[in-house]
């Protein structure tokens, strides 16, 4: 009966010394960004949300984008490099 006690004491103490603090909770981003300062407030679609690309290869994108802000704005697509939201692919 001790060794048991001794055993389940042991083996609970070696669970615990296993488990590492909490997971950091990480934002829904896609790329990952390497730092997130959050801060309060909150950011407001503009109606009328304007969607431009840069180059027509973006476009099945930026219709992916629309359709999700669907819900919340009336967003519209535009090709040029002026707009609310801009897509573009970085060369580098």
């Amino acid at each position: 009966m001790k060794r048991t006690i001794t055993a389940i004491f042991i083996a609970a103490a070696a669970l615990c010394a296993c488990t590492g603090p909490a997971a950091e909770e990480r934002a829904a981003l896609i790329p990952q960004p390497c730092e997130i300062d959050y801060q309060a407030g909150s950011f407001t679609l503009p109606e009328g949300l304007e969607i431009a690309v840069a180059s027509r290869e973006l476009a099945p994108q930026a219709g992916y984008l629309t359709e999700a802000l669907a819900k919340y704005t009336d967003a519209s697509i535009s090709e040029g490099t002026s707009g609310d939201v801009v897509l573009a692919i970085d060369p580098a």
